[in-house]
């Protein structure tokens, strides 16, 4: 069902890259949204973070990028993002 990719409002979520390029060019942009970022997901176009639903997704949608529920397999499996 659609709930079950809906982001928290505050949370852990991913945010995925539909452009299908590497998400690690994504860590500044969700730091300065006020995001913590937790690691990357299973693809290289994701990335793990939790923060606030409201501060993240416009943000992100304006950057080609969607913001989905994270499962708790994608947080516990994060790996840490190239910096």
């Amino acid at each position: 069902s659609a709930l079950a990719v809906m982001p928290p409002s505050d949370g852990p979520m991913a945010v995925i890259a539909l452009d299908g390029r590497s998400a690690d060019r994504l860590v500044a942009a969700a730091l300065a949204d006020g995001a913590q970022v937790l690691g990357r997901g299973p693809l290289a176009n994701m990335l793990i973070v939790r923060g606030n639903r409201a501060a993240i997704a416009g943000d992100m949608l304006a950057r080609g990028v969607i913001v989905v529920a994270a499962p708790d397999r994608w947080c516990n499996s994060a790996k840490e993002p190239a910096t």
